[in-house]
């Protein structure tokens, strides 16, 4: 796959960091608990998303693998087919003008063995999702620990309907671990009611910074 850069109709100002979390008008929290009672390779269906562009595996009490907070249900954003997979929501969002959103997602590095990456934002889906913007990259190192990584965003024009999505890089069957996934309004767009969040806090060693202000468009190689 290779990125193609492309102008689009809006520009979102993007933000991308390991933030505490603040109080915020929740859009989408999914924690990959409940998809399944069993570990998936390259599983076909997830309750809140689409699978497209390769193959994800579904991980529940995998041998070797942990999940956030040892939990039950995580994504491996490498599954077993030697392709990357992409994620995208299932269900639609309203941008509207003047509300910052936030997305987030906690995520590990390759517990297993590599470096690896994965692109994050949204998709402007009244264009039919063919445009990206605000797109965020967690490229992190094999054997970091859980972190959360995070992508604002917040724009001027007119409301428009948007997904979000998540994608792997990489194709070897073994990728970065995704889960706890949260998208929220941090503010309605009325002068003075936005919630106020901590200053964002740089861990050491994070391995990411990457922050797209224009639209991307992605095409199978």
């Amino acid at each position: 796959m290779s990125p193609t850069a492309s102008i689009v109709k809006t520009l979102l100002a993007g933000t991308f960091a390991f933030v505490a979390a603040a109080q915020a008008a929740v859009l989408l929290s999914d924690d990959f608990e409940s998809d399944h009672p069993a570990t998936v390779t390259n599983v076909g269906s997830l309750s809140n998303w689409t699978i497209s562009n390769g193959t994800v595996d579904y991980l529940k009490n995998y041998p070797g693998i942990s999940c956030f907070g040892g939990s039950n249900g995580c994504l491996d954003m490498d599954g077993s087919s030697n392709d990357a997979g992409r994620i995208t929501s299932s269900a639609t969002f309203l941008i509207q003008p003047d509300v910052t959103y936030r997305l987030s997602a906690r995520i590990s590095g390759n517990q297993r063995s590599g470096d690896d990456a994965v692109n994050f934002g949204i998709l402007d889906m009244d264009d039919g999702g063919a445009t990206w913007l605000a797109v965020g990259t967690a490229a992190v190192a094999a054997g970091q620990s859980f972190g959360e990584y995070t992508l604002e965003f917040s724009h001027t024009n007119a409301a428009f309907n948007a997904r979000i999505y998540f994608e792997g890089t990489g194709g070897d069957n073994v990728g970065l671990i995704l889960d706890n996934v949260l998208l929220a309004s941090l503010d309605d767009g009325t002068p003075g009611t936005g919630v106020s969040a901590p200053a964002p806090l740089l861990l050491a060693g994070a391995g990411l910074l990457a922050a797209g202000l224009v639209g991307r468009r992605r095409r199978r190689a």
